[in-house]
């Protein structure tokens, strides 16, 4: 399976740590670890990862679904949200921003893996047209 270059984004440092050690096992370069979506956004714009993996309980004005969304639609980096629960809302909030991944913390390294690989192998967010440039995708990124 291809490995990448991964920015984490986790409002807790020792989960974050333990998953950077995890990615680290499986071939994956950790860039950076981030601990709030401001954070995760400059970070991403900065260091261009292949994938970002967000917990989606980021603390600042927007949350890690917000940066998340920003990152995938505006950049172009695929995400994989982390969280340890998924309500309703939040799930309803996910649907439109088109998640690459969607992982429970704790998930099975094999199925971490699979995620980052099939996260790889996206090129361009859905809403982002190689004519046009522009998009067309419904996102509740409202950051800036």
């Amino acid at each position: 399976m291809p490995t990448g270059r991964l920015l984490l984004a986790s409002v807790d440092h020792l989960d974050a740590l333990d998953l950077q050690q995890r990615l680290t096992r499986m071939g994956h370069t950790v860039l950076a670890i981030a601990t709030s979506s401001h954070e995760a956004l400059h970070l991403a714009a900065a260091v261009r990862p292949d994938v970002v993996v967000i917990d989606l309980r980021l603390p600042s004005s927007a949350d890690g679904l917000q940066a998340g969304t920003y990152i995938w639609v505006t950049l172009g980096i695929p995400v994989i949200y982390v969280s340890a629960h998924f309500p309703e809302g939040t799930l309803q909030r996910l649907w439109p921003s088109c998640p690459t991944g969607l992982l429970g913390k704790g998930t099975a390294p094999e199925a971490l893996h699979q995620a980052i690989a099939e996260s790889l192998a996206r090129q361009v967010p859905p809403g982002i047209t190689p004519t046009t440039g522009g998009t067309r995708h419904p996102s509740p990124a409202r950051l800036l």
